[in-house]
């Protein structure tokens, strides 16, 4: 079991922990499973929208599998080691919920850096959907610095959460907002930020007001890695993902470890956890 406290303290100032890592044979179950189903949906033409390669180009652009994919046991079996873990972290005697379209298959080809964002904060681009969410990486081959490691902004997390508690105090949404995008979309990979190495198996939990991106694939390998987003489960009806208003999200990127769940409870309590 992975030092809670120690989790803890670095999910608070940093804004991202290491976990437990994976044993090898889950691993490699999951790798073989991914590797299974892209050479199987590139050979079936019901999967092929235009005959030209569509669902290669969504893969890599993407790197999104199907339900069957996503909810396979192998991939279970990658966050099912968490379960014990997880409710310390985000708030005693509550859970974080995820659905299979929570979980990404997120590989990333040789290639250029992704671009710093918050998950669930489209800030310019989404309008009023506000779904920010913590994120729990797996990688399932080792990932050096020239792999498209995850690549956080830790020095950015702190105001990022200082923002939001302001938000909450009445700043207006405006100003918050406008601050946001400038500090988050204006992180470059030379402003302090932190490339997450591993081998095979290694585990990481990513607060949801971390700045983060895909880092630059100038190595020969693919990232293999699955991710999944987790929500609080006030966020839900039924199995669907429920838009959230800017002070929910505001609440769930101010809270700290054992937090996030209690803190968003408060703004919908005639839902329970």
């Amino acid at each position: 079991m992975p030092d809670i406290y120690r989790a803890a303290k670095e999910l608070s100032t940093r804004g991202y922990a290491a976990l437990e890592p994976l044993s090898p044979k889950v691993v490699t179950a999951a790798r073989r499973r991914i590797n299974e189903w892209i050479g199987r949906g590139m050979n079936d033409p019901s999967r092929d929208t235009d005959g030209r390669g569509q669902l290669l180009r969504d893969f890599a652009f993407d790197s999104y599998g199907d339900d069957e994919l996503r909810g396979s046991p192998e991939l279970e079996a990658c966050f099912r080691p968490l379960e014990h873990v997880l409710p310390s972290l985000v708030g005693p005697g509550t859970r974080l919920r995820y659905t299979p379209r929570g979980t990404q298959v997120a590989l990333r080809f040789p290639g250029p850096q992704g671009y710093a964002h918050l998950d669930g904060l489209g800030l310019a681009s989404n309008g009023d959907r506000y779904v920010p969410s913590a994120i729990v990486i797996v990688y399932l081959a080792d990932v050096g610095p020239d792999d498209s490691p995850f690549t956080a902004w830790p020095e950015a997390f702190p105001r990022v959460q200082d923002l939001a508690w302001e938000s909450l105090a009445g700043r207006p949404e405006e100003e918050v907002r406008q601050e946001l995008v400038d500090l988050v979309y204006g992180q470059t990979l030379t402003e302090g930020a932190e490339s997450l190495v591993g081998p095979a198996g290694s585990t990481f939990l990513a607060h949801p007001a971390l700045p983060h991106c895909g880092g630059p694939g100038i190595g020969a390998d693919i990232r293999y890695a699955t991710l999944r987003r987790m929500y609080p489960t006030w966020s839900f009806a039924g199995s669907d993902l429920l838009p959230q208003t800017w002070p929910d999200a505001m609440r769930i990127l101010a809270a700290g470890p054992g937090e996030l769940a209690p803190i968003a409870r408060t703004v919908r309590s005639e839902c329970p956890v």
